[in-house]
């Protein structure tokens, strides 16, 4: 089940509040404090098989290899430790040939281990990230609406992805390390047992205590950098002011680098503070863990050389042994760490289950109902309310768009009219009431056979890096067949001269980043437009402010031909210019969620209520411009 978050003051915090810790991020970023060492183990066990069957999915083969190369790389440190020692011990005597070819394959095998093992991870590494990506787009894709997009808590946990899109292949990396560390470990405990029993278990006990804290250390660090998404999403935005062309003017001419600059301090300030204390309060405890390592080193290291020296032991045995002790303290160290380290990069595990795994944000019918070939749009008794808030954006909107009609929504700021385009293109469903297309409910039509009906100009349009002709012809077949329908398009906006007039005409790749060349605002609102005439088999058109970065004369030259370029087609057009709003067929008047007034424009003048108003406002405010 996904959890949402309620309402709370802590969510309404003003914008000059930095992030702090709930008390459950709290528990999270104590969590070393809190959780038993063999809870936190668990957690990580369950982490790393998660990530092994993600590696096993995205490169089978070059897992098994990885494997089986951290295994051996594991056991040849040891290995080559007792031959060397028995070589040194015969040096006396005639070598057997054996000896020598197996030492010497031995030890250039094990000079080869570390390339073999680093190219296997990075195979398995990038294979990993792109199938993870990949199953995130998938997965993120075939959400039908917004309901995830504009939840906090899945805004938090896609920015845990994005971040450490990177990180999840090197998991890979740090899981191959510890199955070395672990086998090498293993290796010596048998190579020292045959010296005496107890001497690998004293050692080991040795180093457990500085294990035990360097795990603990790594495991709060992964929890923190886990919960610490919503400050990653202000640090991230404040750079963006601070380093974005789009926002350059502003920034230089209010003088905001000060501001700034204060402000990233804080949230970074708030999001470290947690972690500066940690490692204040453990760096007493890790240097006292340390130097009882060290002592429990020193004494087995001089334990073998006293057993030398008093000749219980010889030469070849010494360098044996004495390696030994290095390997065995060296391995369980690598492995507190490597394994300690593995909750920092597998910190994004939960939230990349959550996003995978989530249920669609809305309902899909099992069965489809066929989509209507002809019909009107009706809105009937719909009232809405966000999730997560307790009050109506809608109530009870009632109004219908005949075939061949153009109809105009109108209304104040935050009236509810971008909410009724988001119903009306199921990104989200009704609270009450219902939408139907030629009668039948939309929640029971497939949500990708009844947006292929549609054409939309979003207020906010995307302004794609791509080429003209694939901004027009987006998420449609491109190819040069389809190169006049993408002209004709360009041609009804009024675009069709400025794209040819490109380096590349229609070819052109737009954009200030990626792009060769950059469109004015105006440019590209055209190209929006061009985009939704060029879905030709539209029936219902969807203009949000189609004309708001537009000239009055290109705008005047857009709705000259508005009947002309909306023939046959249900329009709805949501403007806040009366010019534009008067050549609908009917106009809606939207007021605090609700239909207050509906008719022709002049119907509606007639009429002298809010619209009258409204209309007469704005006429009065252009004819004072003009005798001004």
């Amino acid at each position: 089940m996904i959890r949402r978050r309620k309402p709370t003051a802590e969510n309404d915090r003003t914008a000059d509040q930095p992030h702090r810790p709930r008390a459950g991020e709290a528990w999270a970023l104590d969590l070393g404090a809190r959780a038993s060492l063999w809870s936190r183990l668990r957690q990580t066990t369950g982490s790393v098989r998660l990530q092994i069957a993600i590696a096993g999915r995205a490169a089978p083969g070059a897992s098994l290899l990885l494997l089986a190369l951290v295994v051996v790389d594991g056991v040849l440190s040891p290995v080559q430790l007792w031959l060397v020692g028995d070589v040194v011990d015969r040096a006396s005597e005639s070598l057997p040939t054996v000896l020598l070819a197996v030492t010497a394959a031995v030890v250039g095998l094990s000079l080869a281990m570390p390339a073999l093992t680093t190219l296997a991870s990075s195979l398995i590494s990038d294979a990993i990230e792109i199938a993870t990506m990949l199953r995130v787009v998938n997965s993120v894709n075939g959400w039908p609406g917004l309901r995830w997009f504009e939840d906090p808590a899945f805004a938090d946990d896609l920015e845990r992805v994005r971040s450490a899109s990177g990180r999840t292949g090197q998991a890979v990396m740090y899981v191959g390390r510890g199955v070395t560390s672990l086998m090498t470990l293993l290796s010596a405990l048998v190579l020292l047992g045959r010296l005496q029993a107890w001497l690998p278990l004293a050692l080991a006990a040795g180093q457990l205590p500085l294990v035990a804290l360097l795990y603990r250390f790594n495991n709060i660090v992964g929890s923190s950098l886990y919960v610490q998404a919503p400050q990653a999403r202000h640090l991230s935005y404040l750079r963006g002011l601070a380093l974005s062309p789009a926002e350059a003017k502003d920034v230089r001419l209010a003088g905001m680098f000060g501001f700034l600059h204060h402000r990233y301090a804080q949230y970074w300030s708030a999001s470290v503070a947690a972690l500066v204390r940690l490692r204040h309060r453990l760096g007493g405890q890790v240097a006292a863990a340390g130097l009882l390592g060290g002592a429990t080193a020193g004494a087995g290291f001089g334990y073998t050389v006293w057993l030398a020296l008093t000749g219980s032991i010889s030469v070849g045995e010494l360098l044996t042994f004495a390696g030994g002790v290095t390997l065995l303290v060296g391995a369980i160290s690598s492995l507190g760490f490597d394994i300690g380290f593995l909750p920092m990069v597998l910190a994004v595990l939960p939230a990349l289950r959550r996003i995978i795994g989530a249920a669609p944000d809305l309902p899909v019918a099992s069965r489809p109902e066929p989509l209507p070939a002809s019909g009107a749009i009706r809105f009937e008794g719909v009232h809405f309310r966000y999730p997560g808030s307790d009050r109506d954006v809608l109530a009870g909107v009632t109004f219908e768009i005949e075939p061949g009609e153009s109809l105009a929504l109108v209304g104040h700021n935050g009236a509810g009219k971008t909410t009724i385009v988001k119903l009306l293109l199921r990104l989200y469903d009704p609270t009450a009431g219902r939408i139907t297309f030629g009668g039948v409910d939309i929640r029971s039509l497939s949500p990708t056979d009844y947006r292929r009906a549609l054409a939309v100009v979003f207020q906010d349009f995307g302004r794609y890096q791509l080429s003209a002709r694939q901004n027009i012809l987006l998420g449609q077949p491109d190819d040069a067949s389809q190169h006049g329908r993408a002209v004709a398009a360009a041609s009804h906006a009024r675009i069709d001269a400025t794209l040819d007039s490109l380096p590349n005409g229609f070819d052109t790749l737009l954009g200030k980043d990626l792009g060769e060349t950059d469109l004015s605002g105006g440019q590209w609102q055209r190209l929006a437009l061009a985009r939704a005439f060029a879905r030709e088999h539209a029936r219902l058109l969807v203009l949000d402010e189609p004309t708001a970065q537009l000239d009055p004369r290109a705008e005047a030259e857009v709705f000259a031909r508005f009947a002309e370029l909306t023939a046959g087609r249900m329009t709805l057009l949501v403007s806040h210019r009366f010019s534009t709003v008067r050549t609908a067929d009917r106009v809606v008047v939207i007021d605090q969620g609700s239909v207050r007034e509906q008719g022709s424009h002049a119907e509606l003048m007639a009429r002298a209520d809010l619209y009258a108003r409204l209309y007469s406002l704005q006429a009065a405010r252009y004819l004072d411009g003009a005798d001004g």
